[in-house]
């Protein structure tokens, strides 16, 4: 509680609080000082803060009646941040009797001997006897204790004096460390005795500890124990080795003085080696000292070892290691010549500076040379050497010539090298290899790069790669090249020099029929070097006739013609047209017949295959371009993964063609004229007269394909090239055939036939038709007068190859007639099943026409499902399907009916046919069936 009142017997606690950021600030030094009258225990005014943040002094009354101010500051950075309190005091403390009297002051131990020191561990008591003038004992008095340092227990620092004088009290180390004057007073009467303090009555757990710590090596050294942690016997070092471990000898301090801390955890750490116990941890005794033992584990190098307490760190770096060697290295070889590939070994032997052997630690070999970096030879690397020696394999790659080994030991942070040579025989070449052909197929020349016509390439990469004989690769080597034919000008890249031709020996000699006339030009022969990895290429140049062609490369030492040939084959390459041709374009769909006359967003997956004129598949990315009479449709796709094929969806949506168009039958069935359209005659519904209606005709939708191609030809001789007189197909220009007879109408004539588009490939505006000339890229230069004088020149023509195919958008509503279909193909509506032995019939077939609204086939996956509960139905027609179709009539169903094979106990009963859409409600259509039960 506060007080501002003090007096004898109600002395006062001071007690200032420190915080930062709200947190309590613990070992901060606060002075406390009087202005006025009362007297402050301390008399230095100085205390720490403790864990809590709080530091006090007693304030005592004095012998002087008042009123007084106790200020309480922290110096901060040299700013003074200050508090005050104003009391009273009552001013009265003993003062004796106004007569002479004595008083004297002992500080004792705590065995009652006189002490001139306190700690925490041994503190101190004050005792002073009070006399008279007549040296007679004063009882009953109370004596007044100070002291700038230390702290009186109990803290007020009065005591009394009992029969013999003598008054006591304990004094404490406290928390500041040094030397202080004990003051008793009675009345005027005073004694001092001066002494010095530890002040280490310190919490540990609130200090903030300063760390600092030496490597010590204490090997041999007798006077060290672990036990005293007596480290400073032992000399620095900077460096460990498995032979000659540290010690980490660390002293924790109060922070800002030299007051050991106890009981305090310091937790170690290391980049390299290891520290022990595997915990790396240790706790301080009362001089503050820790040890730890740092080990080389191993390892070799230099690192950094830590010791932490709190937050507090302290690094030094260290070796392990380090030793005065030198290497000396031998081959088993000797002064002897490595064949090419072969492999020896490496002999490391480490010595000491004396030239014996150095085997007090292993060190780690590492081994490197021009031949290793280029990957033309390996070693065995790094090594570790076992009583000093470390071996190691080499082994040549493709390593010709002297390679110098490098052989280096880590020793600490530094490093010893030596060297040694090895010889290698070169390597002869043993084989060449084909790699591949990029891309396998050309395009004619002067035809490559058409809009639309997928990557087609008049040049093809081929490429080779030589080895030597133990399979790596021969670098800097000639190699010959040849193509198999050059018919229509087909050339290779790099062409040879002069001397080339005198040197491959595949190639003609001057005078040769085969000798080139202007060999600066390129031919049909090449030459090209090998790079670092063996590999050669050269480039093929496609003429201006199709044919298969192969590259032949071929390999001889340049300085001796008598030498070893090798050789090696490509795999074919094709030179063609790359272009879609008419007979080899091909269009499909997954579904013919979409229910989707009344749905929007059926599909369909429209597939387009193209190849050309060798029925090679197209290359990727040709464009395939789409149109549709109905629904909607993707505008184009590209072919890929070299199958010259690519697809997308159809789907149903406006327009639909001829929506609102009436359909009316060609001929009435019983009166009637409406769907399905059947006629009177089954000769009539097969040939189409009386069964599919007149133009236009509603709910087909005809997709057009097309894309750059060229006309089909046969070729009768077996040059790959039109000539005359050879049969071709000679088309029009490409057009979407609405009303599917196979002929462009541009107009409503003949009666009933729609407006159909074309696509104006030569945009000159108008319809072109068939001109009779072949219309491609393989007119023969001799047949130029009978091919389309368009293109390039008249043999580089090209035009729309197309496709039409009709997709049939399905009604949802089954429009069906049971009939009777007689042997002479009469057709007439269905009248009862008559089975009774009266008629002799023991079976009969009636028959189901059906259509959606207009006339055209029910979609695929319509269900046709029966039911009869009297006769039988014959189980090969009691269910259908329908499947996949374009029919522009009604489809045609039989089921037959015959007598049960034990009587039912029923003379009639039904058949009933009913017809599901997937949309679609279902429809039944009934007969009856009579027996005798």
């Amino acid at each position: 509680n506060e007080l501002r009142s003090i007096n004898k017997s109600s002395p006062g606690s001071v007690r200032a609080t420190l915080l930062k950021d709200g947190a309590a600030v613990p070992n901060a030094l606060i002075n406390f000082s009087l202005v006025g009258e009362g007297v402050i225990n301390p008399t230095s005014g100085n205390a720490l803060t403790d864990a809590s943040g709080f530091a006090k002094v007693t304030l005592l009354t004095g012998t002087v009646d008042g009123a007084g101010t106790v200020q309480a500051t922290f110096n901060l950075d040299n700013e003074l941040l200050t508090e005050t309190f104003n009391y009273s005091v009552a001013g009265d403390a003993p003062g004796g009797d106004g007569e002479n009297n004595s008083l004297t002051i002992s500080l004792l131990d705590g065995t009652g001997n006189q002490a001139s020191s306190i700690s925490q561990s041994s503190p101190g008591r004050v005792q002073v006897y009070l006399l008279d003038r007549n040296n007679n004992p004063l009882s009953g008095k109370v004596i007044s204790f100070s002291s700038s340092l230390g702290e009186f227990l109990p803290s007020v620092g009065t005591a009394l004096t009992d029969g013999a004088g003598k008054a006591e009290l304990a004094i404490t180390a406290g928390t500041v460390e040094g030397a202080a004057t004990i003051t008793a007073s009675y009345g005027l009467t005073v004694d001092t005795v001066s002494f010095t303090t530890a002040g280490d009555d310190i919490d540990p757990v609130a200090a903030d500890p300063s760390i600092s710590f030496e490597i010590y090596d204490c090997n041999g050294v007798v006077a060290f124990d672990k036990t005293l942690k007596n480290f400073e016997v032992c000399p620095v070092t900077d460096n460990i080795t498995n032979q000659r471990p540290g010690i980490l000898g660390a002293i924790v301090k109060l922070d800002g003085s030299n007051q050991p801390l106890k009981q305090v955890l310091i937790t170690a750490g290391t980049t390299l080696g290891a520290i022990s116990p595997n915990s790396a941890t240790a706790i301080t005794n009362a001089d503050g000292k820790a040890v730890l033992d740092l080990y080389s584990n191993g390892d070799v190098g230099a690192g950094e070892v830590s010791l932490k307490v709190k937050q507090v760190t302290s690094t030094k770096a260290f070796e392990i290691g380090r030793v005065d060697i030198s290497l000396e290295v031998s081959t088993y070889i000797g002064t002897n010549t490595l064949p090419a590939g072969g492999s020896t070994v490496i002999e490391v032997t480490v010595k000491a500076p004396d030239g014996s052997i150095e085997t007090s630690q292993p060190f780690t070999l590492e081994f490197s040379s021009q031949c290793m970096s280029a990957g033309n030879a390996v070693v065995d690397s790094p090594v570790i050497t076992n009583a000093g020696k470390g071996f190691a394999t080499y082994r040549s790659i493709n390593c010709e010539g002297t390679d110098t080994v490098t052989v280096s030991a880590i020793t600490g942070a530094s490093s010893v090298n030596a060297t040694a040579d090895i010889t290698i025989n070169p390597n002869a070449v043993g084989a060449i290899q084909f790699v591949s052909a990029s891309p396998k197929e050309l395009a004619i020349k002067v035809s490559g790069g058409l809009d639309g016509a997928g990557a087609r390439s008049e040049t093809a990469n081929v490429a080779f790669k030589l080895l030597n004989e133990i399979g790596q690769p021969a670098s800097s080597e000639r190699v010959c090249f040849e193509l198999s034919t050059d018919v229509g000008g087909m050339v290779l890249t790099p062409a040879p020099l002069a001397d080339d031709f005198v040197n491959c020996p595949n190639f003609p000699k001057v005078g040769d029929a085969e000798y080139p006339s202007d060999i600066s030009t390129p031919n049909k022969y090449a030459v090209a070097y090998t790079d670092a990895n063996g590999d050669v290429s050269v480039t093929v140049r496609s003429g201006t006739i199709p044919t298969p062609v192969k590259v032949f490369a071929l390999w001889q030492d340049a300085t001796d013609p008598a030498s070893l040939i090798v050789s090696n084959v490509s795999d074919s390459l094709t030179v063609t047209t790359g272009l879609a041709d008419y007979n080899s374009f091909s269009l499909s769909a997954t579904t013919l017949n979409v229910e989707g006359w009344s749905h929007d967003g059926e599909s369909s997956t429209i597939t387009i295959r193209s190849a050309d004129h060798f029925n090679n598949p197209v290359p990727d990315g040709t464009v395939i371009n789409f149109r549709t009479e109905g629904g909607s449709i993707s505008a184009s796709c590209e072919t890929a993964g070299r199958t010259g094929a690519c697809s997308l969806d159809w789907t149903s949506q406006n327009p639909r063609p001829f929506e609102g168009t009436s359909v009316v039958c060609p001929v009435a069935f019983n009166g009637l004229l409406t769907p399905p359209c059947t006629g009177n005659q089954l000769a009539g519904y097969l040939d189409g007269s009386t069964s599919v209606i007149a133009e236009p005709r509603p709910g087909r939708a005809t997709i057009t394909a097309f894309a750059i191609g060229e006309e089909s030809f046969v070729d009768l001789n077996g040059n790959g090239l039109f000539d005359i007189g050879e049969d071709f197909i000679d088309l029009t220009e490409a057009f979407t055939d609405d009303n599917e007879d196979g002929f462009y109408r541009g107009s409503s004539v003949p009666l009933g036939a729609v407006n159909e588009e074309f696509i104006d490939f030569n945009t000159n505006g108008s319809f072109d038709g068939k001109d009779g000339f072949y219309t491609g890229l393989l007119c023969a230069a001799s047949s130029a007068s009978n091919c389309t004088q368009t293109g390039v020149n008249n043999t580089q023509a090209q035009l729309n190859v197309f496709r039409n195919m009709p997709i049939v958008m399905s009604g949802s509503v089954p429009y069906g007639r049971l009939v009777d279909i007689d042997s002479s193909g009469n057709i007439t509506p269905v009248v009862d099943i008559d089975l009774t032995a009266a008629t002799g019939v023991s079976s009969k077939t009636v028959y189901l026409f059906l259509s959606d609204i207009n006339n055209n086939t029910l979609a695929n996956g319509t269900e046709i499902t029966t039911s009869i509960d009297n006769g039988a139905l014959s189980t090969s027609t009691s269910s259908y399907t329908i499947g996949n179709n374009t029919s522009n009539k009604p489809l045609l169903y039989a089921f037959t009916v015959t007598r049960e094979a034990s009587p039912n106990q029923k003379s009639a009963g039904l058949l009933s046919i009913t017809v599901k859409t997937i949309y679609g409600d279902p429809v039944s259509y009934s007969v009856n069936v009579r027996d005798d039960g």
